[in-house]
């Protein structure tokens, strides 16, 4: 596939919005959501900070999460090595990880942890509750502590040892070259692949039994690169041959990604799951880019009459061969940025609400 087919097959779009209930606290959100058509490959990156009393700064661990993986990827791309795609899954990981937590010690050397942060964790040092899956680290940034924290001893020992503790996110990845399709997941949240018949699968990696109730795994946890999962789906080369040395499978229509607030605000997974084929459909009758511009009511809504929580969705559609247009832009194909018309609702939206009602009805 030449790289002008590449680039105007392969698009990329989604939003990302405070939850209902963030908003009643007057807390900001604390997902990112970044995508970036790079020479050669698409790739869309989500993060969900934890937002507990100790992740006090999560929502930049979020925004660093997506940021730092939208330069180390196209480098790590553009150095060609490693040529094949397993490699690159095996290496990507410690990538990833090692440039957010750079980033992260570069924000906290020039932002250390105030006063009235730490503060705010001594008022709060009574609820023990540490988030699942965060064990400390043996870094201690001693000469970062406020002068009142040192003081005073300071509460939450969990943050001075593991600093990153306080910027601890999840993380969801999508590559798309020429050649494979890479997914990556830490923590919890999702990736539907949904199929030109639209058919709805997940990438092929083992449920992680520790992501129940608000446990997770995170990009702050000592070895957190292990614990990445990750899957690289080949793509077939123009003879027919596979592309890597791995088999092949069908080529998904729409991939979506999303942070576990958007699961959350279905009544069951099935529910959830039959969102994949419906935005395939929306797509298909009315254009990527009206779903796309319409996303940002439509999740807020959803959180409203959902979960609560803040919902990021980031969508990478497939154009199919006949209607690819060549002189395309993505800012045509996916005017999200330019405010045009929303995304029907139809029978998506009437789902979501009956799901979300009879879930509160539950409670």
């Amino acid at each position: 596939m030449s790289p002008d087919t590449f680039a105007n097959r392969w698009h990329a779009g989604g939003a990302s919005v405070r939850g209902a209930n963030h908003a009643r606290a007057t807390l900001p959100n604390q997902d990112a959501l970044r995508w970036l058509p790079a020479p050669g490959a698409l790739i869309c990156a989500l993060s969900d900070g934890h937002g507990s009393d100790k992740c006090f700064r999560s929502d930049l661990g979020a925004l660093l999460a997506v940021q730092t993986a939208l330069t180390v990827i196209p480098d790590t791309l553009m150095e060609g090595v490693p040529a094949k795609a397993a490699a690159l899954a095996e290496r990507l990981p410690r990538i990833i990880v090692d440039a957010w937590r750079q980033a992260v010690e570069c924000h906290l050397a020039e932002a250390p942890f105030t006063d009235a942060e730490w503060a705010r964790l001594s008022a709060q040092a009574g609820d023990a509750a540490q988030p699942a899956g965060i064990p400390v680290q043996t870094q201690y940034l001693a000469s970062l502590r406020p002068t009142a924290a040192r003081a005073t001893g300071g509460p939450m020992p969990e943050v001075e040892v593991n600093w990153g503790l306080a910027y601890g996110a999840t993380f969801l990845l999508c590559v798309v070259t020429p050649e494979f399709i890479l997914y990556a997941q830490l923590g919890d949240g999702d990736i539907l692949l949904v199929s030109q018949d639209g058919t709805v699968a997940r990438p092929r990696w083992q449920a992680d039994p520790r992501l129940f109730a608000n446990e997770t795994t995170s990009l702050c946890m000592p070895e957190a690169w292990a614990e990445m999962r990750v899957d690289v789906q080949p793509i077939a080369a123009p003879n027919g041959e596979p592309a890597d040395d791995v088999q092949p499978v069908p080529t998904p229509a729409l991939i979506l990604l999303a942070t576990d607030g958007y699961a959350n605000s279905f009544v069951d997974e099935s529910a959830f799951v039959q969102v994949g084929s419906d935005l395939l459909a929306m797509v298909r009758a009315d254009g990527f880019g009206a779903v796309c511009a319409g996303l940002p009511a439509w999740l807020e809504e959803t959180s409203r009459l959902g979960s609560g929580d803040d919902i990021t969705v980031g969508l990478v559609y497939r154009t199919p061969a006949e209607t690819i247009a060549p002189t395309a832009a993505l800012d045509q194909l996916c005017p999200v940025r330019q405010g045009s018309r929303p995304a029907p609702r139809a029978k998506h939206g009437h789902r979501m609400q009956a799901a979300s009602r009879q879930q509160r009805a539950s409670e």
